[in-house]
């Protein structure tokens, strides 16, 4: 059983580190290149894609995610 999953991201030139949980409510919308998502307390913020074959990847990447998460009875 799941008990927590984050996605961690670090910007450049910022190092700060956002980290997000993948296991609330987590929804997001592929609009490339950005991958835009809203976080369990309803923030909506984007990650912004230079190449745009990795924006779509990574959309891929949650939708498989969020799929397995919702049918794995957590």
């Amino acid at each position: 059983m799941l008990k927590g999953l984050s996605l961690s991201l670090r910007g450049i030139p910022s190092q700060e580190k956002l980290v997000e949980n993948l296991l609330g409510n987590f929804e997001f919308e592929l609009q490339v290149p950005y991958l835009l998502y809203r976080n369990a307390v309803q923030e909506v913020n984007g990650i912004w894609f230079y190449n745009s074959r990795e924006c779509e990847d990574v959309a891929n990447l949650f939708t498989r995610f969020l799929l397995e998460v919702s049918t794995s009875h957590l």
